[in-house]
């Protein structure tokens, strides 16, 4: 069985033996938050932006069935490439 869709990405489900299961409930919540919060980036309008938006689509596809992680490592490279 395939993880949940969302937005094109797999987010784990009770069942989902191949995906991440969530020891603790609140993890698939916060997979769900933090996947609305990857939406508002990528369907952002912003031409200037489209660097960003393809950064973070590797680090989906680096990360699949993990949103939060991507998001971590994304949001770590920004910090990073922002410092001295």
């Amino acid at each position: 069985m395939a993880g949940t869709p969302f937005f094109g990405l797999e987010l784990y489900r009770p069942g989902d033996s191949h995906l991440y299961s969530p020891a603790d409930p609140e993890l698939l919540l916060l997979q769900v938050q933090v996947t609305e919060i990857i939406r508002s980036v990528l369907e952002a309008g912003d031409p200037g932006k489209e660097d960003v938006r393809a950064r973070l689509r590797a680090h989906l596809a680096r990360n699949p069935g993990h949103p939060e992680l991507a998001l971590l490592a994304h949001l770590q490279e920004r910090h990073s490439a922002s410092q001295p």
